[in-house]
Order: structure tokens, then C-alpha cells, then sequence
């Protein structure tokens, strides 16, 4: 069986079109697919899809350039979403140092309540890393601990 790990159904330029892109994954053998959100809001849009789709679920979570657009309660409503049964994995989630990305410290502490969210929730997380390698690798090997149930690895 393949499965899709990481799409963006929510995503503004497939409306009106996945129903047909559903199809044509089944069609060449992807059986499942995991549609992620980038914060709170589009998280809930990914559960909310994934609930309507057959053979489709959902990864909650903020992505690191949106870490610093996060309300107090962020991880409350993460938490309350991964109740529901199409909710897999925690993410996408990581680190990027591109220009413009929020500064890595405000990264590290949203990627740590996230992955501690994961670890809580019993769940893999899905991890976004750009330009960021060392310091991921290096974050990831001091928090071992809470990779208990694995994940995947992107970009």
C-alpha cells in the first residue's frame, strides 16, 4: 500500500479539483493520504477534509515561519484536535533558516511543545527542515526521548 504522506489539499489552488486528484492517486495505487496543516486554523481545515474523504487523514501542527504568529492557547487547541480519530501525526513542524523566518530560538520552542504535544498524544510527527540540518539533527538527538513514535522527514 502507498500512502501519501504530505499534501496540502486544503490549499486554495484544488478547490474544485480533488475530488479528481483523490482519483487519480487511487488510481496509481496511493490508498491513503495525509493532508497537513500549517497552523491552528488550517488544521482544523485538514481535519475537517479529512473527515469528509475517504481514505484521507489529517497532520495538525504550525510550521516553523508561522511560530511567531502563534496565540497562548495554540498548543490547547492542537491538543483538543488530536482527539479525532483522522488526526495521525503532529505536523508539519521544524526548523527553516531562510530569510525572513522567525529567529530559530522562537522555532526551537514551538517545535519542542509540538513534539512534546506528540510524545503526549501518542503520535509521529511530521518534520520541516530548510537550510537548518545541523541544528535539527542536533535538537532532534537531544530529545530522543520523546521520538518514541517516529515520524517522517521533508524538504
Amino acid at each position: 500500500m502507498f500512502v501519501d504522506t504530505h499534501a496540502h489539499l486544503t490549499d486554495e489552488q484544488f478547490v474544485g479539483d480533488v475530488d479528481n486528484i483523490l482519483k487519480k492517486a487511487k488510481d496509481v495505487g496511493v490508498e491513503k493520504v495525509i493532508t497537513s496543516g500549517f497552523d491552528v486554523f488550517s488544521s482544523q481545515e485538514a481535519v475537517q477534509f479529512a473527515e469528509k474523504h475517504d481514505g484521507v487523514f489529517a497532520s495538525i501542527g504550525v510550521y516553523p515561519c508561522e511560530c511567531d504568529k502563534v496565540e497562548k492557547d495554540y498548543i490547547e487547541n492542537l491538543r483538543e484536535l488530536a482527539k479525532n480519530e483522522r488526526v495521525v501525526a503532529i505536523g508539519e513542524i521544524g526548523l527553516e533558516k531562510r530569510e525572513g523566518a522567525p529567529d530559530l530560538e522562537s522555532q526551537k520552542k514551538c517545535f519542542l511543545e509540538q513534539i512534546k504535544l506528540a510524545y503526549e498524544v501518542q503520535k509521529p510527527i511530521v518534520i520541516h527542515c530548510r537550510e537548518a540540518i545541523g541544528e535539527m539533527l542536533s535538537f532532534l538527538r537531544e530529545r530522543k526521548d520523546l521520538l518514541k513514535f517516529g515520524g517522517t522527514f521533508h524538504c
